[in-house]
């Protein structure tokens, strides 16, 4: 895996191939920094599931302000912080904790985040869970944006607004607004 753009633009990022993880590609990676080229400058960013990382990594390539990792396996956490210091992005947080617990340590710091963007396992039921916590966390700052990267064969249940949808051959990135 490679940073695509901004500072640390074609920098490697390393795997852990023992690590049960799906990697973005980089045409997925590409598309969304696209999508989030005006709002990502500065922006308080929120990568969940975070697995290897290479999504906030690329989100404080290209400028954001504040990245945070979360992932409930240490390895991959591990692999994060190796890989954030190899890049020099040492003022990243990363939490090692279930998705839905750290929304609530996160709201607790009084963390808040422009971008959130969800990764998890696929067809466990996992999206529902964190949009419902979503709904009513304090987190997501007003006009914020989730990003959701899913099979597209799971169907989204929320009672946020879908404003944006891209298609990747079996996988999909919806963007949310609170309605």
């Amino acid at each position: 895996m490679r940073v695509i753009g901004g500072i640390a633009k074609s920098r490697k990022v390393k795997m852990n191939n023992s690590l049960t993880i799906r990697p973005i590609s980089d045409r997925v990676k590409q598309s969304l920094f696209e999508i989030l080229k005006y709002d990502i400058g500065a922006a308080a960013f929120l990568d969940l599931f975070a697995g290897s990382g290479s999504v906030g990594i690329e989100a404080l390539s290209r400028g954001a302000g504040e990245v945070v990792f979360v992932d409930n396996n240490d390895k991959c956490t591990k692999l994060i912080r190796e890989n954030l210091k190899i890049l020099g992005f040492i003022s990243a947080e990363v939490i090692i904790a279930d998705a839905l617990r750290s929304l609530d340590l996160l709201s607790k710091k009084g963390k808040k985040f422009l971008l959130i963007f969800l990764d998890p396992p696929y067809e466990l039921g996992l999206i529902k869970n964190i949009l419902k916590k979503l709904e009513t966390s304090d987190i997501l700052i007003e006009n914020g944006v989730v990003i959701v990267k899913r099979h597209k064969k799971e169907v989204l249940e929320t009672n946020f607004v879908l404003i944006k949808e891209r298609f990747y051959g079996d996988t999909v990135l919806s963007f949310l607004k609170r309605k």
